[in-house]
């Protein structure tokens, strides 16, 4: 089938017609006529949303049809975000060498390898802005970033580690991977809910709009693409609603309505 043939509709059969198969067991036995559960369907729904969605990310595809999942009967999120006192607890549980790259991609929102392999010469301090090169952007479009306070105090941390890395290991190359099981270690100590290292994208991106930063800005800021990309975190501030909210007049200032408000 075509990409552009796949539309909602066409999941929700396709949903159905899994959940409509004999459940896969091992020695199943022959009079067991159960069916494949939900949850399981939805497994392969969720590699069918990740494979639509790089397909939009490439411009393969206009838009994603809306694929919902739930989990017990209600909406499941798609993504984990930190608070701040689980991300300072996840701070201090974390190996050293892992403490600058963790605040720079809390600061910047940058994806993991971005971070693990930024280079000096494509930091301009006293501008307090940095670059992704487009070869290495997920939609191959070059993406300068200014550099907040937090950002900039890591940078001043790393000054003098390397001249070519700004987060070196002990060869004095980047390091592979953030997301390792010395990540994952630290969040079991300061016993928060597993997290991808990517997440921490999810939580940059939670916190801007929790502090009033416009959902435009925002995907300016993390380098997305498409507006709907963003519209996952809308629900974080509904404040940047409350003048249209106030545009209904209030219900009449007459005797018999002020009493039955009473």
């Amino acid at each position: 089938m075509a990409l552009d043939d796949i539309t909602s509709d066409v999941i929700a059969d396709l949903l159905a017609a899994r959940m409509a198969e004999p459940k896969v067991k091992k020695n199943r036995r022959a009079d067991d006529n159960r069916t494949t559960s939900r949850s399981t369907a939805e497994k392969m729904l969720a590699l069918v949303r990740s494979i639509l969605r790089a397909a939009h990310s490439w411009e393969w595809i206009d838009r994603v049809p809306a694929i919902q999942l739930q989990e017990n009967g209600k909406p499941k999120e798609d993504y984990r975000w930190l608070t701040r006192p689980e991300a300072e607890r996840l701070y201090d549980e974390l190996a050293d060498h892992l403490r600058a790259p963790y605040l720079f991609a809390l600061a910047t929102g940058w994806r993991e390898q971005n971070v693990l392999r930024l280079e000096w010469s494509r930091v301009d301090v006293a501008r307090r802005v940095a670059w992704i090169p487009a070869p290495h952007a997920k939609g191959k479009r070059a993406i300068g970033a200014p550099l907040n306070d937090q950002a900039m105090k890591v940078l001043e941390m790393q000054k003098g580690k390397n001249k070519d890395w700004v987060f070196p290991n002990e060869e004095g190359q980047p390091y592979t991977r953030g997301n390792n099981h010395g990540f994952k270690a630290a969040q079991r100590r300061a016993k928060i809910q597993p997290l991808r290292w990517h997440d921490l994208r999810h939580t940059w991106a939670s916190w801007h709009v929790m502090a009033g930063t416009s959902l435009r800005a925002l995907m300016e800021l993390g380098g997305w693409r498409s507006y709907q990309s963003v519209l996952r975190y809308s629900h974080l501030s509904p404040e940047h609603l409350a003048l249209d909210a106030a545009r209904l007049p209030t219900l009449g200032s007459g005797a018999k309505t002020v009493q039955a408000m009473k």
